[in-house]
């Protein structure tokens, strides 16, 4: 079920980042690791958290063994295999837009508690922490850096308290946040 959560998460932040259709104003994206920002006919290079972030750096902010698995429709998610219970983190990245993306982010929030800006990351940074269906605390936040707006989506199962979960929240915010 929480692998389940995780999915739906990152498939969601997909949605949300990535609008699908013909227009030009949606942006697309290349194999190369370019993409079209949302409304300019410039390509950008989107930093992608999953090939540049390890499980080694990963493992120890979820407490445990990380394995990283692609996450389908793009995106990632850094899983532990020992535990389906265990924090798990998913990652997706797109072209920030010009004028607003990074703000617009907020109107995609899936977890029902307060946004609070991560000051000092990136070129912006907010977090949440609260319950997505579930009776167990997630974490969700994004990171905007060098052009790419970052979506993280923190799932568990253990029942770790609001401060445990926010606390990793900022751990990864912050390793996303040096990728730039």
């Amino acid at each position: 079920m929480r692998r389940l959560a995780a999915v739906v998460a990152i498939t969601l932040l997909a949605t949300l980042g990535a609008c699908s259709g013909s227009d030009s104003s949606s942006g697309g994206s290349g194999s190369d690791g370019t993409a079209t920002a949302p409304g300019s006919d410039k390509a950008v290079e989107v930093l992608d958290p999953c090939k540049i972030l390890s499980v080694g750096q990963i493992g120890p902010v979820l407490g445990g063994n990380a394995t990283l698995k692609e996450a389908p429709g793009g995106g990632c998610s850094f899983d532990q295999e020992d535990d389906p219970r265990a924090p798990s983190v998913g990652f997706f990245a797109i072209p920030g837009a010009d004028g607003g993306g990074f703000e617009s982010t907020k109107a995609g929030l899936t977890v029902d508690g307060k946004i609070v800006d991560v000051a000092g990351v990136g070129d912006g940074a907010w977090l949440a922490v609260g319950k997505a269906g579930g009776d167990n605390l997630q974490g969700q936040g994004v990171v905007s850096v060098g052009g790419t707006i970052v979506n993280i989506a923190l799932t568990q199962g253990n029942g770790l308290d609001e401060a445990k979960v926010k606390s990793m929240m900022e751990s990864l915010i912050s390793l996303v946040g040096t990728i730039g």
